[in-house]
This record gives C-alpha cells, sequence and structure tokens, in this order.
C-alpha cells in the first residue's frame, strides 16, 4: 500500500468541528489505534516514498486522536510525521 493510500486510511475528521464526532467508546478505540498504526508504518518506508506527505492533506480536516486530543489540521501532522522521518533518518546516518 502506498503512502498516499496509508493517509486517506487514516480516520479523519471535520476541522475544526470535530466536537460534533458522537463515537461509541470502542470505535473511539479502534479509530485512535488504527490512526498510530497507520502513522507508524508510514515512518517505517523509505524516505523518497515519505516525501510525498508534502502534497496531501489539507486544512479542513484532522486526525481522530479520541477526545482528550483535537489536533491541527491534517496538513500540519502530515508536516510533523515527515519532520519526525527525516529525523530519524538523519540522526542515524553514519558519522
Amino acid at each position: 500500500m502506498s503512502v498516499s493510500n496509508l493517509v486517506w486510511s487514516l480516520k479523519l475528521v471535520q476541522y475544526p468541528d470535530y466536537g460534533t464526532n458522537d463515537f461509541a467508546p470502542s470505535a473511539e478505540y479502534v479509530y485512535f489505534t488504527g490512526n498510530r498504526l497507520i502513522i507508524e508504518e508510514i515512518k517505517t518506508r523509505p524516505l523518497k516514498e515519505v516525501l510525498v506527505l508534502k502534497k496531501l492533506g489539507g486544512d479542513k480536516v484532522t486526525l481522530w486522536e479520541g477526545y482528550a486530543g483535537f489536533g491541527l489540521p491534517l496538513t500540519y501532522q502530515l508536516d510533523e510525521i515527515l519532520q519526525d522521518v527525516q529525523e530519524e533518518r538523519t540522526n542515524r546516518a553514519p558519522r
């Protein structure tokens, strides 16, 4: 599955109207956990593939992070994931 497909597999909610989503506790757990697993999978991909995150996202949706974690628009969240990957790869490079 491509990084683009992984991103569109994330559970997204309208931003900033995320408070209108009323999920059952079990659905909330599945969405939250699923999003974390998808993000971890994205972070394992080669940097060349992960760079597509720059072209994705938007300011009208955000990741579902549970009722306690209202995040920023998806564009900012994907940028944060890309920065994490780049930083990890830089720190892992031989010196």
